[in-house]
This record gives C-alpha cells, structure tokens and sequence, in this order.
C-alpha cells in the first residue's frame, strides 16, 4: 500500500490529525526496506465503530439550515499501526448554495497512555477547552491548502486512551459555503453528541 493511499484512511489533514505520530511511523517503515510489515496492516473488513459516534440524524440535526442531504457514514476500514488501531467515517453533505461538504470523523485507539502522549493530538489546537466533549476536547483551524482549494474546521478530542477529530472540509472556491464561526457551532454541536464509547 502506497503513503498516499495511508494517508486517505487516516485522514486528510496534515497540519491537524490526532495521528500525526502514526502517520510519522508510516513514513519511517517506508523508507526503510528492512522494516518489518507487521508494525502496519490495513483491514477493510475490520472496524472499531466509528461508524457509529454520530446518525446521520445527528448530523443533520446539527446542521440545521445550513446543509442538506446527509449521506454517509462511509467507513475506511482499520488500519493497524504499530498496534493502535484507527478508523475514519466519511459523511457528505450539501449546502444551501448546493456545495458539496465533507464531514470526516478520524479515530485512534492508543495501546498506552505513553503511544497517546506521543501523537501529541492537541498540536497546533487552539487553548480553549470545549466543554462536554470527552476528557478533553479543542478547536483546530488549520492555513488553508492552496494545492487543494480547500479549508478545514475541526475539533479535536480525548476520551482514554482514544482520540478523535472532527473535520469539515470546505472549498474554497467562490463563495465559501460555510464560515468559521458556523462551522465552529456545528463541531461543537456534533461533539457533543457523539457517542464517543462507541469506537472500542
């Protein structure tokens, strides 16, 4: 499996994922033909439940007016890194001005509290503290991608040794469907509802 098609599974944004320390242990197998296979596998067939933190109902609850037509959830499969295990659901959705939006929800299950510490998933977060999300949760607004014409809003949580992020992506040509400060309601929103004992 090639490290674009890694890093479709795991997520798309670079700058924000609660898998960056995954993501770098990918990377440093690959370049290195002696490393073993088995610190990596991916499983379509397998998943941890993601699929199961948020309804497509709540989604849509969540969005109110500002989007319509929810599909989803679209799961990746589980990838196996160095034995933590991730997962992402994939929900679309369209807006009043008919863009289409792409809501992910990336999961991680952490072996230890120290492979969790390492992921350092709250890098680049900003410091207020979103209540009644897990143990711990932050809001990320990364640059945007020029290369993309893309932008992401997301929150990012802990609960145990699991970690979660949230992430609306948006384009960013024309007209942008959805601003920050809406975007920030609906995370928020979503966060909160999601059940988050789900992924095991």
């Amino acid at each position: 499996m090639n490290k674009k098609t890694v890093t479709v599974i795991i997520g798309s944004c670079i700058g924000i994922l609660l898998l960056v320390g995954a993501i770098l242990i990918i990377v440093n197998q690959q370049s290195s033909p002696a490393s073993s296979q088995s610190a990596y596998r991916y499983d379509t067939k397998q998943h941890i439940g993601v699929g199961s933190v948020l309804a497509e109902r709540d989604v849509t609850a969540a969005l109110g007016s500002l989007g319509k037509d929810v599909q989803g959830p679209e799961l990746s499969g589980t990838a196996y890194v160095a034995n933590n295990r991730a997962e992402t659901a994939t929900y679309t959705f369209n807006t009043t001005s008919q863009k289409k939006v792409k809501l992910q929800i990336d999961a991680m299950v952490y072996t230890s509290a120290n492979a969790l510490k390492s992921a350092e998933v709250f890098r680049g977060a900003q410091a207020e503290k979103i209540s009644g999300v897990g143990d711990e949760a932050h809001l990320v607004f990364p640059a945007d991608d020029p290369s993309r014409n893309e932008r992401e809003y997301a929150l990012v949580a802990v609960k145990g040794l699991k970690s979660y992020v949230f992430m609306i992506t948006v384009s960013t040509e024309g007209q942008l469907p959805l601003t920050r400060a809406a975007a920030k309601d609906v995370l928020i929103t979503l966060g909160r509802k999601a059940q988050l004992d789900s992924v095991r």
